[in-house]
């Protein structure tokens, strides 16, 4: 099977599972990362995000590419962008190339697919991420300082959804929001799946030291971007009550984004400069280390599709507290290892901290059980994507 690839993402979770799935003997094909042209110009930071030494995997230099289309600033003509972006691709293959598309995200490189699956008669799978599809939705968008689509795009989203030949979703909760949207979407659920070799359970003073912690802290971990989603003010104004009730504890967030001066503010306002470092992002194979070398690894998200930094602190054996968002209810319920609190609230969270720091037999059981329960469920998302590609080929050639 050929498989055309459309991305907009550059990013490890993208190119590992496509170059896992390059790797089995029956798939070939082509991948096309989407860049913004006008982005590219204009942002550093932007142009920074498709620079290859940062991964740790990536697809081959190959048959992998940077495929630039004209967007317009402030998404002025956002519905004309998945169209651009065909007809680039129509200029660098022809009907007969591929067998099938595999597009990550339902908007623009969804529709884009769409465009090419109608010409080339070929079937075409969307893997959608979260971000470009509750862009259809006011509350949502708010919540991740996303604007809302133009009715013209949403209309396009609505007839990816209902023309692709399969949607895979990251979760069942998500799952459950795209259904409510489009009931007749072709739905699969496939959890994403984590580098088994690289998050495993370790020696947390041994990880210390590698790092330069102190040893007798208790430490508290979170990762992700510094954007309203991620929810870290409630855990910033969580701080003040555990350092009341524990004293010697700290808060690591590992990230970067436009929210970090405000987290700066609030954090002096509490006067908790000494109890939580904004630490800058970690090359994502480095983040084991971290894992291990924390008491707790927290997840305050306001909206997850998923949470792939809580899947691998559990694996790395590490008790968890999440909110009730699709991602983190799929992963603690999998894993046993930690407790869901309602999202956006500070009281809550705390009030968890110290449960699980106070309760050393629950605490301990979930040490134990997290990484054999992940290990067990979160397994090899390819070969159940892969299978999907048989499946949709051979039926689609029986037509």
């Amino acid at each position: 099977m050929r498989i055309l690839f459309i991305s907009p993402y550059y990013s490890t979770f993208v190119h590992s599972q496509v170059a896992a799935l390059l790797k089995m003997e029956d798939i070939s094909g082509s991948v096309e990362f989407i860049v913004r042209l006008y982005a590219w110009t204009r942002s550093r930071k932007y142009r920074r995000s498709f620079h290859p030494e940062r991964l740790k995997v990536r697809v081959p230099d190959e048959i992998s590419h940077l495929l630039f289309f004209p967007n317009l600033p402030r998404d002025w003509l956002l519905h004309r962008n998945a169209g651009w972006i065909a007809s680039l691709l129509r200029r660098r293959y022809r009907k007969g190339d591929f067998d099938l598309i595999h597009a990550h995200t339902l908007y623009p490189a969804g529709a884009a697919a769409m465009q090419l699956a109608e010409a080339w008669n070929i079937p075409f799978v969307v893997t959608t991420h979260g971000a470009d599809f509750y862009r259809t939705h006011p509350e949502h968008s708010r919540i991740r300082d996303d604007r809302i689509y133009d009715p013209k795009t949403i209309g396009i989203v609505e007839k990816v959804l209902r023309r692709a030949d399969r949607v895979i979703a990251v979760s069942q909760g998500y799952a459950d929001d795209i259904l409510e949207f489009v009931p007749e979407t072709k739905m699969e659920v496939i959890p994403n799946g984590y580098d088994h070799d690289t998050f495993f359970p370790g020696d947390r003073d041994e990880s210390r030291r590698a790092l330069s912690l102190p040893l007798d802290e208790t430490i508290l971990l979170s990762v992700g971007n510094y954007v309203r989603t991620k929810g870290f003010e409630y855990l910033i104004e969580a701080m003040p009550k555990l350092v009341e009730r524990f004293g010697n504890i700290r808060l690591y967030l590992i990230g970067s984004g436009n929210l970090e001066e405000r987290y700066r503010t609030l954090i002096d306002s509490l006067g908790m400069s000494n109890n939580i470092l904004l630490h800058p992002p970690v090359r994502h194979d480095k983040l084991a280390k971290w894992y291990r070398a924390a008491d707790l690894y927290l997840q305050p998200s306001l909206n997850e599709t998923f949470g792939l930094a809580l899947a691998e602190a559990q694996a790395c054996g590490i008790p968890a507290v999440g909110t009730q968002t699709a991602g983190p209810s799929c992963i603690l319920g999998i894993s046993e290892g930690g407790i869901l609190v309602p999202p956006a609230d500070a009281k809550a969270l705390q009030d968890a901290v110290i449960q699980l720091l106070e309760d050393k037999p629950q605490y301990n059981l979930m040490r134990q059980k997290a990484p054999e329960n992940v290990r067990k469920s979160l397994v090899d998302p390819e070969n159940r994507i892969h299978s999907l590609y048989i499946e949709l080929v051979s039926n689609w050639k029986n037509i």
